[in-house]
């Protein structure tokens, strides 16, 4: 992955999610990271306003959200930008799967379906 060493410290990173309670347990692991600037959406549509006026190193985006899932975020974004895309989800149905990659996600992540507990056992 020769391109990672090519991004300028730090990496600055658009964390999209509509759940507060995600958005802030994948802070308090991105957080104590010196080399990240985390800038965090709970609208995909704000979101992709800030991505056009503002250069992001990295987009990570769930994929099921209220106002517009992952897949059809990834499209609009793929529209303008080819700025590396990661997609999380606990869905691990095959349809979505595909649906994800298909889409030009850079990666997708299958998060376990206890996801929350990690900031219990992260802060022990």
């Amino acid at each position: 992955m020769e391109f990672i060493s090519q991004i300028q410290k730090p990496i600055k990173v658009a964390l999209i999610d509509d759940d507060p309670l995600q958005l802030e347990i994948i802070k308090i692991f991105l957080e104590p990271e010196q080399d990240i600037k985390l800038s965090t959406f709970s609208s995909p549509s704000d979101a992709y306003q800030e991505i056009l006026h503002d250069e992001y190193d990295c987009v990570v985006t769930d994929y099921r959200m209220q106002d517009l899932n992952g897949v059809e975020f990834v499209k609009i974004i793929r529209a303008t930008s080819n700025v590396p895309i990661i997609m999380y989800t606990m869905y691990d149905e095959r349809k979505i799967i595909d649906q994800a990659l298909y889409t030009d996600a850079n990666i997708l992540i299958i998060k376990d379906s206890d996801f929350a507990s990690a900031r219990n056992n992260s802060t022990r």
